[in-house]
């Protein structure tokens, strides 16, 4: 098949619009342009820091028991937020605690130390592989799904914090 082919097999397969229409939208300035994860992890950091909270000294999930159900439960708050401002078709609660959703995990991997960063480099990679569903899926019963076409690799955050690790490492070392 040739490239040509292989667009007419996509979009008669798997796309509910030309893929014409998504390569020319990925070109476009869209509302998020003035969002750049340097902006939004500079500003959890700003934030934590004002309120003395410090980082794990390491990649992984802190000892901190009461640090972790405390995350878990503050982004399940939120969660139930932004369910109860769809039921109330209230728009601006409903944006409010997105964001609010979107702060809090980001200040998790903060506080964690985790690379966010470069897991979402890796996984948007792999999200860009996939492909839209023409009818309902099978997994979740919808037509908005995307799917793992056949031979489809998962991003590798394995190595995102291996290499993350080792390289904390290599400064460890550095100093000394």
């Amino acid at each position: 098949m040739n490239k040509k082919q292989i667009k007419k097999f996509i979009e008669d397969n798997t796309l509910s619009s030309p893929l014409s229409h998504y390569e020319n939208s990925m070109d476009q300035k869209d509302q998020f342009a003035c969002l750049d994860c340097d902006t939004l992890i500079k500003d959890i950091d700003l934030f934590h820091k004002k309120f003395g909270f410090k980082k794990n000294d390491t990649v992984s999930i802190p000892d901190d028991n009461e640090l972790v159900n405390f995350r878990t439960a503050f982004l399940l708050e939120e969660l139930a937020e932004y369910t109860q401002a769809l039921t109330k078709k209230d728009t601006a609660a409903a944006l409010d605690a997105l964001v609010d959703i979107v702060y809090i995990a980001l200040g998790t991997a903060w506080l964690f130390n985790l690379p966010f960063e470069k897991a979402w480099e890796e996984v948007q990679k792999a999200n860009m592989k996939k492909i839209r569903t023409k009818s309902k899926s099978k997994k979740r019963g919808t037509s908005f799904d995307v799917v793992k076409p056949k031979g489809w690799t998962p991003p590798d955050i394995e190595q995102v914090i291996y290499e993350e690790r080792e390289k904390q490492r290599e400064d460890t070392d550095n100093r000394f």
